[in-house]
Order: C-alpha cells, then structure tokens, then sequence
C-alpha cells in the first residue's frame, strides 16, 4: 500500500491535554518533532502553549517528559536543532529566543534577546548546520520610534546580535524559513504580502535580496516543499495557495481560496501543507475541530480523507512524520493529537482532561483564519 493510501487509513491513536490546570482553556500553537526515522519510540515531540509554556512529550504514546516556563509572553514557535535533535530552542514576543537541551534537568542553557533593536519577536528559525539563527519582528506602530521592521541574526554559539536586515518589509514579518538543505538560503514573509528570497552568505542586505515575491495577500505561512526542496510554498491569511519553483521563481501553483475549492468538506482554514512521498498535502480544518487532507495536483485539490473525533475546536497546527505516517495535530481545545495506523482505540489512549471551555476566540486578521502569532 502506497503512502498516499495509508494517509486514508489514519486514525486517533492517543491525546493529551497540555493544560497546565489555569481557569481559561490553553491554546496549543506550535508543535515540532524529533524525527522516528533516527529516534524511533523514544523520539520527542515540544508543544508550545499560550499559557507561555513548551511541554515535552514521547512522541508514541504523547506522555509527558519535560515542560519548560518562564516565558513572559506568548511563544511564537518550537524547533529541534537537525544537526543536534537533543536542542529545543523556542522564542517569544518578549524579545527573547531560549535554547534547551534535553538531557539537562537545568532549564535554558542559552538564551539570545533583541535587546539592542528592541522589537517583539514574531518569528524565528535556525539553519541547517545549527549555527545561525534568524527572527523576524513586528512594526512597532510608535509614534516617537520608527516603523522598521526586521530581520535578526544571531550566532548560535554567542548571544549577541550579529546584524540585521531592515529594507525587506514594511510590515510585521510572519515566517522565516532557512533552506533545509541550503544553510545560506532564507525566505521571509510579512503581513505585506511579500515573500522575499536572501543569499545570507552576501556581506550586505541589498547582496543578499535575490528575489521579492508578491501574493497581494498578507503572508501566514511559508516553508520549502519538494522532493529537492526546490519549490517554496505559501499560505495566506485570505486562504489561498501558492507555490514557487526556485528555478527562475514561477508560480507553479495558485488556488485563490481553498474555502470555495474544499466547500463540500465545510473546510473554514487552511492549516499547513505537509510533503508525502513527493505529493503536496494540504492539511485543512473546520471551526469545529475536524479536518481534512488534500493532495494537491495540478492546480485543483483531491480530498484523501476527513479526520474527526480528536478536536473539539481550531486546529493550529501539524507535523507529519514519514518514517512511520503519522500525524500530530494541536488545538485551541489544549489538546495534542497523534494520527496513526495503530489498532489502539482513542478511548483506550485518551489522557485528556475536561477544561472550562475559554469565550476568547483569536482570529487572523482580513479572515476567520486562526491566528498562529
């Protein structure tokens, strides 16, 4: 059976709440893995909180190892270092990017700040070789300070600020995302709806721009998709799709609203695209809680299946797995979910705990697309 059959078979292995019993339900906004293939049943998977806490789970059985606080502000992503699966660094609108190592009982062993440019951090990512580490801002809409928005760079090994980029945006920068084979390759996106393509290796900004990009939208999510990386792919905040081969920086893709592409499935928001055995797959919710999968071919999206009975609210969130073809889902429930062809059944593995259900509800802004920031 191919992966793309397999992906029609998923079904709710376990569940756990990440709420750390405040009044208020907790969102899950972020999840990232260690990868099965090299940690098999005792790779790790982080979720971040907003209750400004990451939670460190098994990924086989989503059983709580570590969780980390200390955040003044919500946290805007979770990443594993690929050159050392054992670091886990997350960042948070309080300027600051902290760095974990797993085996230590200790909390941060490292942490950087933007204290010298002083802006709130809305996005981070590390490059390949786990040495450079790059965060975008927010415009700070301050009459007595002006409007740059930027792009930080940090050597992993040292805390202070290497330099920035200040001329790419003029908006709040929602993604960065180094080449995942590349380390000198950077895109960046902004509520601007520009995605721009920088060379870092280049001594000077204006070097280093090699491409601007515009959806005419404003820019929710981007990342590098493709058997060779060579596409870069984009979700925006009005729920269209586009996608760019690296070549010469055609679109090659472009569904102007998956809502009335997917609108037999009820589907409200786009939540990530995921790479399965070369396929694009959009991964895509309802305010309810469920969601579907879509390969996407040509310029038209295939329904592969409808998954149900995990979320009872938004999802936010996804990682998939191709070592074992699992799936890993967090919501504005609390609660993190894993997808996979196990025969356990959901009741059997449910650790969840009932919360009061919070009235609060964050949307992205120009749709009802959930906020990820």
């Amino acid at each position: 059976m191919d992966t793309i059959s397999k992906l029609k078979n998923l079904s709710l292995s376990s569940k756990v709440s990440v709420s750390l019993e405040v009044p208020d339900e907790d969102y899950v906004l972020h999840i990232d893995s260690q990868p099965v293939k090299e940690y098999g049943a005792s790779a790790k998977v982080a979720a971040s909180s907003s209750n400004k806490t990451v939670c460190v789970y098994r990924r086989n059985d989503l059983i709580l190892q570590k969780s980390y606080g200390n955040f003044d502000k919500v946290i805007v992503d979770v990443k594993f270092i690929k050159n050392d699966w054992n670091l886990l660094y997350a960042a948070s609108k309080d300027g600051r990017i902290r760095g974990f190592d797993l085996r230590c009982k200790e909390d941060a062993v490292v942490s950087f700040d933007s204290d010298e440019i002083n802006q709130l951090i809305t996005c981070f990512d590390i490059d390949c070789s786990g040495r450079l580490i790059c965060a975008g801002t927010d415009k700070l809409n301050d009459p007595d300070e002006e409007d740059t928005v930027h792009l930080i760079f940090w050597d992993a090994r040292k805390p202070q600020i290497l330099g920035a980029y200040s001329d790419g945006h003029d908006d709040d920068i929602t993604q960065v995302k180094f080449h995942p084979e590349n380390k000198d390759i950077l895109a960046s996106g902004s509520t601007d709806g520009l995605v721009n393509i920088f060379n870092v290796s280049e001594a000077s900004e204006d070097d280093a721009l090699q491409m601007t990009l515009n959806t005419e939208s404003s820019v929710a999510e981007i990342d590098w998709t493709g058997d060779k990386s060579d596409r870069l792919y984009c979700l925006t905040h009005t729920e269209s799709l586009l996608v760019w081969e690296s070549n010469e920086w055609d679109c090659i893709r472009k569904i102007q609203d998956i809502r009335e592409e997917t609108k037999k499935y009820s589907i409200n928001y786009a939540i990530t695209l995921v790479q399965v055995d070369g396929h694009q797959t959009l991964v895509a919710g309802t305010d309810r809680g469920n969601f579907h999968l879509f390969s996407l071919d040509d310029d038209k999206l295939d329904h592969l299946t409808g998954l149900e009975l995990g979320h009872s609210d938004i999802v936010r969130c996804a990682k998939y797995d191709s070592e074992d073809q699992s799936l890993l889902t967090g919501g504005e429930d609390s609660l993190l979910c894993l997808w996979d062809h196990s025969v356990k059944s959901a009741t059997e593995t449910t650790r969840s705990k009932k919360l009061r259900k919070s009235t609060s509800v964050k949307t992205r802004p120009y749709s009802g697309r959930p906020s990820k920031r």
